[in-house]
């Protein structure tokens, strides 16, 4: 057992946290989404329209209306596409009914999350927050995430960043239950790919945050200030960006989190 335990802690897609949820099922939980269910929902306006498992939203979109589709390929993929208008920063969401992960000491938790879609003229962003399923992860074209938040994504300023390279760079927002949010440049080693599909992930240890893209460690680790105030129940989302006139989409073949209670 303990070659067992240390096999999976040094494991690049933190499978301890999945080793947990086997070895000590009453110290940890799993929740997976994989778009094969009956949690399908209708856009048909700019309100949030909840399904049983998730609910899917049009933010800052006036009267245009996103869309969001179950598809079979890939053991079932739900595909969020705002609207094609002549409104700029139109944003759709898919996010989790139900938040399940509270940062602390001591805690740990993973979340991973297969995509693709990922444009460099469009943004994108995937991971867990505090939100409620209609709230926007973005301002304006920027990504901009609410308190008790960790996500990776991509905004139409990410080239600028610091230590970013053209094209090629991602960026995890955390921000606490206070405090501003902070960005960690993920650089990878080709040009990002609107066809091409990524695994974006992270290990949450404590107040610790590390992203692995593809399974590979990547960007330093970033703090979660938990300073004062008390921390958030965390669920997943999902969000799309139209920071021009035209359509963004991003296609997520399933979302895992695991962790300890």
């Amino acid at each position: 057992m303990p070659q067992l335990l240390a096999k999976y802690n040094t494991g690049a897609l933190a499978w301890a946290e999945i080793a947990d949820a086997i070895l000590d099922p009453s110290d940890s939980f799993y929740v997976a989404q994989d778009f094969i269910d009956a949690g399908a929902v209708t856009v048909t306006s700019n309100a949030a329209v909840a399904g049983p498992l998730y609910t899917v939203s049009s933010v800052n979109a006036s009267t245009n209306v996103g869309a969001f589709a179950l598809n079979s390929a890939h053991g079932g993929t739900g595909t969020i596409t705002t609207n094609a208008s002549t409104t700029a920063n139109d944003n759709v969401a898919v996010a989790s009914n139900a938040d399940f992960l509270t940062v602390a000491a001591g805690r740990r938790g993973y979340f991973e999350a297969r995509v693709s879609g990922v444009s460099v003229s469009t943004g994108f962003a995937v991971g867990l927050t505090s939100a409620t399923p209609g709230t926007s992860v973005f301002s304006s074209s920027a990504i901009a995430v609410p308190a008790d938040s960790v996500m990776i994504g991509r905004d139409a300023g990410t080239d600028s960043l610091t230590g970013a390279v053209a094209n090629r760079t991602f960026q995890l927002c955390v921000r606490g239950s206070n405090g501003a949010m902070t960005e960690t440049i993920l650089v990878v080693p080709a040009t990002i790919s609107t066809s091409a599909f990524y695994t974006f992930g992270f290990l949450i240890g404590g107040t610790e945050v590390q992203a692995y893209i593809n399974g590979i460690k990547v960007g330093a680790v970033a703090r979660y200030d938990n300073s004062s105030g008390t921390p958030g129940a965390m669920g997943w989302m999902a969000a799309a960006n139209a920071p021009a006139t035209t359509q963004a989409s991003l296609a997520i073949d399933y979302v895992v989190v695991s962790g300890t209670r």
